[in-house]
């Protein structure tokens, strides 16, 4: 039998990325460290792994600046965040650049 499920997730830290999601993609803007390190990052990823063709789960994914990197880079990827609003920004923008 399994128990009810706790919350670990705190609803004013969705709150606050729903709040910001609109600057995801603004290079400039509250997400610029993310930017900044998003290369550096996804070469280190490429280095220990096999990307074309894998199939990879970025959990907190945000606006997607990872998951469109490694998509970028051959791996199938799915995105999984706590904020609504911030999965509607990576959808949007996966559109606009035509990887979704």
């Amino acid at each position: 039998m399994s128990s009810p499920a706790s919350p670990n997730l705190d609803p004013a830290e969705v709150e606050r990325f729903d709040s910001s999601a609109s600057h995801w993609w603004d290079r400039h803007g509250d997400f610029r460290a993310l930017h900044d390190i998003n290369p550096i990052r996804t070469a280190w990823i490429a280095e220990l792994a096999n990307l074309a063709g894998a199939r990879v789960l970025d959990v907190g994914c945000g606006g997607g600046l990872l998951t469109e990197a490694l998509a970028a880079a051959g791996a199938r990827v799915t995105g999984i965040d706590a904020s609504p609003a911030a999965i509607e920004v990576a959808r949007a923008h996966a559109r606009e650049t035509g990887r979704l």
